[in-house]
């Protein structure tokens, strides 16, 4: 999340994010709205006129669309292209950044972020288990890959996001090290780029916290 925002920020999107966050904060808060209708408004109008112009199959434009908005319960909702740091499949004529995460921390944050509060029933020992334990089982049982528990979206947040040597043509933006990170970035850019303003400040990282054990 923080690296899409610092994206928006590099490409001057935030004004415009902000806005449409006020907007949409706005019309989609009527309590009267009790039939969805300004819900779904807002998927025809924003989100399905892009997958028109892309000239997406009508199964694929659903299925992108009912994404964009299956974390309404909780203030998510995906935005249009406009809105969204651009991108190209070959990045040709850009830099390169490689975002790293510490493994362990990268874990921790999926599960108590998102893993434990939507599926954290499954997971067996909940009776007599702390809670560091829990986390522990988790860990072995997702790295494993074998339980049924876990959905194939699951996996992908342990699954290692490298298997090869990077090459000298990339950088990496190190998660536990913003402020060297955030360093080569402008170095890399000045000198192959001839761009040497100063970048945004990256957006506030969540650390993992290794917890306490009673001894």
């Amino acid at each position: 999340r923080s690296a899409t925002v610092w994206a928006a920020m590099l490409e001057g999107l935030m004004p415009g994010v902000v806005s449409a966050r006020r907007t949409l904060a706005v019309s989609l808060s009527d309590s009267d709205d009790a039939g969805g209708s300004k819900v779904g408004r807002f998927a025809r109008e924003w989100l399905e006129h892009d997958e028109m112009r892309l000239g997406c199959p009508g199964e694929l434009a659903f299925f992108s669309i009912s994404r964009g908005v299956h974390m309404l319960n909780e203030g998510r909702v995906g935005l249009p292209m406009a809105l969204c740091p651009s991108c190209c499949k070959t990045a040709a004529g850009r830099l390169r950044v490689v975002f790293i995460r510490d493994p362990v921390a990268r874990m921790s944050s999926f599960y108590h972020g998102y893993w434990f509060p939507n599926k954290g029933h499954l997971l067996p020992g909940q009776d007599r288990l702390e809670k560091h334990a829990l986390f522990e089982t988790w860990v072995e049982l997702i790295l494993n890959g074998s339980s049924a528990m876990f959905e194939a979206s699951d996996l992908d947040h342990v699954r290692p996001a490298l298997h090869r040597w990077l090459g000298d043509g990339n950088v990496v933006f190190c998660l536990e090290d913003v402020e060297k990170s955030l360093q080569r970035v402008e170095n890399a850019l000045c000198r192959g780029y001839g761009h040497c303003t100063p970048l945004p400040r990256f957006p506030a990282v969540k650390f993992y916290k290794k917890p306490k054990r009673e001894s």
